[in-house]
């Protein structure tokens, strides 16, 4: 009889453990759906951000040709100026 209640000792004792497992496993299930989604959140928001990047550095390389174009017009005006002087 001793051994039996033994056994019923041991039983309920994995039986708790069990369920406190099932609960940290549910948990960890949960967080896990929830970084998912953070994850793809912030993928969305990368892609968002490096089009963003790509149309400025686009409208950066646009305004270095105008710079650049605007200072061979100066030179040339200049050196007409200079050639009337």
């Amino acid at each position: 009889m001793e051994e039996c209640e033994i056994v019923n000792s041991e039983n309920c004792i994995l039986k708790n453990t069990y369920s406190g497992l099932e609960k940290v496993v549910t948990r960890l299930e949960r967080k896990e759906q929830e970084l998912g989604h953070m994850n793809e959140v912030l993928t969305y928001e990368k892609i968002k951000i490096n089009e963003k990047v790509l149309v400025l550095c686009n409208e950066l390389d646009t305004l270095k040709d105008l710079m650049n174009k605007g200072e061979e017009v100066f030179s040339t005006d200049l050196s007409k100026l200079e050639e009337d002087s």
